[in-house]
């Protein structure tokens, strides 16, 4: 069972299925949902806008940290 929304299977149910799988894959999402977001408590909605500046923060931090982790490596490899 899927803990979380990355850990569903798309490819479920498939067709030939038992209607009784079908009920259970629902009621995993739900759990994968509840489990990935648990302090939602109205609909959660975000901008195009806000994705790009959070996406584009994320970008300049990780490639500070991985300047940062190569000149420890260098440092490292030099000693």
């Amino acid at each position: 069972m899927a803990n979380y929304v990355t850990n569903l299977d798309a490819s479920k149910p498939t067709a030939s299925d038992p209607v009784a799988e079908g009920a259970e894959e629902i009621r995993a999402i739900k759990e994968a949902l509840k489990n990935t977001f648990p302090y939602a408590n109205s609909a959660l909605t975000v901008s195009n806008d806000a994705i790009e500046v959070l996406m584009n923060e994320t970008i300049v931090d990780m490639a500070a940290e991985i300047a940062a982790l190569t000149l420890r490596l260098e440092a490292l490899e030099g000693a």
